[in-house]
């Protein structure tokens, strides 16, 4: 179905007892997670995992078959959708919502046709998501802000600490704490130098180019932590913050 599990769901709760009963279980489980009035991952998979465990049911693949409502389709709260799929090893289908022709065409509103319909330009989300599946790396533990707003998505390549981070439908300012440090090489107290891009966002139909580079800045650090904010993110930008 497309909405998300919870405890209180009644056609969720129907629907395990019975594939368990019947012994109908399927390949995968899958479910929507569509628009700022649904729970985020983080605290859908928790009531999940109690509802199998109440029916005995196996640890199965998950899809989320359906994500991001228009309004969240931008670059900053694609991060907060990546970052949640990627902590709880999650598949996620972006959501399409052309219609007609426009269905299958425009990488469901990440590209747009050019003016002579010749050829195609890039927006400001198709962007992110171009860095994004170049990242690489080792895939860094990450947590959400306490108001579930805020999340970022990390990887790590030999001493070099990759950062993407977004907030779901708000425009607020959000501290990004990194600790660990000494894996990097980086003991006691010091600066480490952060380089911080932005992508910029035009609407869907907008042209944007490459990531916007800020420059390099010193942020101090202390026991393997670095002590003060490193960046503040809105609705329409998207931070990038490379730590070498």
């Amino acid at each position: 179905m497309a909405g998300s599990p919870s405890l209180s769901n009644t056609k969720w709760k129907a629907w395990l007892s019975t594939i368990a009963t019947n012994k109908t279980i399927p390949d995968r489980y899958a479910w929507h997670q569509i628009g700022d009035w649904s729970r985020e991952p983080d605290a859908t998979l928790p009531d999940f995992n109690t509802l199998k465990a109440v029916n005995k049911l196996p640890d199965l693949p998950i899809d989320i078959n359906e994500y991001a409502y228009t309004n969240e389709q931008n670059p900053a709260c694609s991060v907060f959708y990546i970052a949640q799929l990627e902590r709880h090893n999650m598949r996620g289908l972006r959501a399409n919502w052309g219609s007609k022709t426009a269905l299958h065409d425009s990488l469901a509103n990440l590209v747009n046709q050019t003016k002579d319909g010749k050829g195609y330009y890039a927006n400001g989300e198709w962007q992110l998501y171009k860095y994004y599946a170049a990242m690489g790396g080792e895939r860094i533990a990450t947590t959400a802000s306490s108001d579930h707003r805020f999340d970022v998505y990390a990887t790590k390549s030999g001493n070099v600490v990759k950062i993407i981070a977004g907030t779901r439908s708000v425009k607020a300012a959000y501290d990004i704490s990194v600790s660990g440090l000494s894996s990097l090489g980086f003991f006691g107290a010091g600066s480490v130098d952060v380089r911080v891009y932005q992508f910029d966002w035009a609407g869907p139909g907008g042209k944007v180019g490459a990531p916007v580079d800020l420059g390099v800045r010193a942020s101090a650090y202390k026991d393997g932590k670095v002590s003060r904010p490193l960046c503040l993110c809105g609705i329409s930008v998207m931070i990038i913050l490379t730590l070498e």
